[in-house]
């Protein structure tokens, strides 16, 4: 699997960087009706809408298990 800037189509957690040159954050995606529709950066107070959302993206990644 690579980076790429296609938009994710799936609910679920991501890796996204907003350029090749930043840190990687974990991303969720989530909506409703099984439409993705928004964004929260871990680590940020900020949720913001996906079509709104540029950088790179990379999963879904599944969380770690117990």
């Amino acid at each position: 699997m690579n980076w790429t800037k296609e938009k994710p189509t799936k609910q679920g957690y991501y890796w996204w960087r907003q350029y090749p040159s930043t840190k990687p954050r974990i991303a969720k995606v989530w909506g409703y009706d099984g439409e993705c529709e928004y964004v929260a950066r871990m680590g940020t107070d900020n949720d913001s809408n996906l079509i709104d959302t540029e950088g790179e993206w990379f999963g879904p990644i599944e969380p770690p298990s117990d």
